[in-house]
């Protein structure tokens, strides 16, 4: 494992031969060592400025900041707009997200404050697949009994229009297939 100049660190390897070469890069068939980037290994670190969403405890679904690691099981977050009080958290209990503000080790509430807001954290959030599937769970449970059945008769139009659409153009495919057998090919 090795690092990019952004710190990001990259699997790597070097293939010897052409055997070696064609299982970790199809592209590579000489003898030549070739270098093989594959993929990221991890896509969010564990970092100052990192914001969380808390998935465990009495803070479940708030939105916090990472303020400080204490140690390689438990960081110091705070949320102070989304209701988190200062808190040693295990890392078990929180998923990283993509977003992260600009602060500094144990800054202040109202800096915090200060750069969430600039960051427009709660709109960057709002627009993540992560925030929608938790939105549609939500509603999901909120729903009572007339709301599921309206659900579902909608689920069933909607699969029924798939299906007559399908078929449509399944039996226009048939028809061209047809009429290109009857057709003699030109020599």
């Amino acid at each position: 494992v090795s690092t990019q100049s952004t710190g990001v660190p990259y699997r790597l390897h070097i293939s010897m031969s052409s055997k070696t070469a064609s299982k970790t890069d199809s592209t590579a068939k000489g003898k030549n060592p070739k270098l093989v980037v594959q993929q990221r290994i991890f896509q969010h670190w564990v970092e100052i400025g990192r914001v969380v969403l808390i998935s465990y405890g009495p803070d479940l679904g708030k939105l916090a900041v990472i303020i400080d690691v204490i140690d390689q099981n438990r960081a110091y977050i705070a949320g102070p707009l989304t209701g988190v009080k200062r808190q040693a958290i295990n890392f078990k209990r929180i998923t990283l997200t993509k977003i992260k503000i600009p602060i500094a080790k144990s800054v202040r509430s109202t800096k915090i404050i200060k750069e969430w807001k600039k960051a427009n954290v709660e709109e960057q959030w709002a627009k993540t697949n992560f925030a929608r599937r938790i939105a549609l769970r939500k509603a999901r449970a909120n729903m009572n009994d007339f709301d599921r059945f309206k659900a579902k008769e909608a689920k069933k139009q909607r699969n029924q229009a798939i299906q007559n659409e399908y078929t449509k153009l399944l039996k226009e495919a048939k028809q061209a297939q047809k009429q290109a057998d009857k057709t003699p090919a030109k020599k």
